[in-house]
């Protein structure tokens, strides 16, 4: 047997998503739930031949974790260390490469929101093409690392109805230790690291001091093969920003909101 895993997309997210969502409304135990969902990572080509076993077990078990928590009635926060955790299996068994990249819009989204009024809504990613987060009146794309720009053009980087540029580096430790408080339910510690380590640019600025004021080569570089404008991120580049910010007295996200 072949135990090939490749890499999840969005729309395998959703897919799994939903056939965990399926398996809880129906009544589902584990054991049976976890089957349907292993079967549709099979479906989806996800895992060839029904290889990779372990790697199917630990994401279905994570996902139906995560359903169920949310059908036994628990508030968003508390559901929100099951999808941690369900993010946090992607990453490992089946190549999740912007998992965290989604734990992280929702944080910040999270912290921009008084806790009475987070949704259930609250805790999805938002659609290509869609704002990432509103913050008073301002559309604001977030991303780390490598982040990519899906509406932008060879012209013009910053096409997008998005205003602002909500931005951070960080390393796999970092991640880790993010993922690991989120799990552990220590989610407003989470948030509020997370806005500490945001930077809030408008989104000209962004693009004019990653291509000038990040080291010898620009930051951000038009990949013609994809079609789109993204963030050139590795070790050196993770220091040049952070030098940068810091001289250029860019604000992070917990003392833009104290403006």
């Amino acid at each position: 047997m072949k135990s090939t895993v490749k890499e999840l997309t969005p729309r395998g997210k959703e897919s799994i998503i939903l056939t965990a969502q399926k398996a809880v409304e129906k009544g589902l135990t584990a054991k049976e739930a976890i089957k349907a969902i292993s079967a549709r990572l099979v479906k989806l080509g996800l895992v060839e031949n029904e290889g990779a076993y372990n790697q199917m077990l630990s994401v279905a078990l994570s996902c139906y974790n995560m359903e169920k928590a949310k059908k036994e009635g628990k508030k968003p926060l508390e559901v929100f260390s099951q999808y941690a955790a369900f993010k946090q299996t992607t990453t490992k068994k089946l190549s999740d490469y912007g998992a965290f990249a989604d734990m992280w819009e929702i944080l910040l989204r999270l912290y921009t929101k008084p806790e009475w009024a987070i949704q259930f809504n609250d805790l999805h990613v938002k659609r290509q093409y869609d704002v990432d987060i509103t913050i008073r009146g301002k559309k604001c794309e977030v991303g780390t690392n490598g982040k990519t720009f899906a509406e932008s053009t060879e012209e013009e980087a910053s096409a997008g109805r998005y205003e602002y540029i909500l931005y951070s580096v960080l390393d796999e430790d970092e991640k880790q230790a993010f993922f690991k408080m989120v799990k552990e339910g220590r989610i407003k510690e989470a948030m509020q690291e997370a806005a500490n380590m945001t930077y809030c640019f408008e989104k000209n600025q962004f693009f004019s001091l990653l291509s000038e004021k990040c080291g010898r080569a620009p930051m951000v570089k038009y990949k013609e093969t994809a079609g789109y404008w993204q963030v050139i991120y590795n070790p050196s580049k993770h220091t040049a920003f952070l030098n940068m910010v810091e001289s250029e007295k860019i604000p992070t996200l917990t003392d833009w909101l104290k403006k």
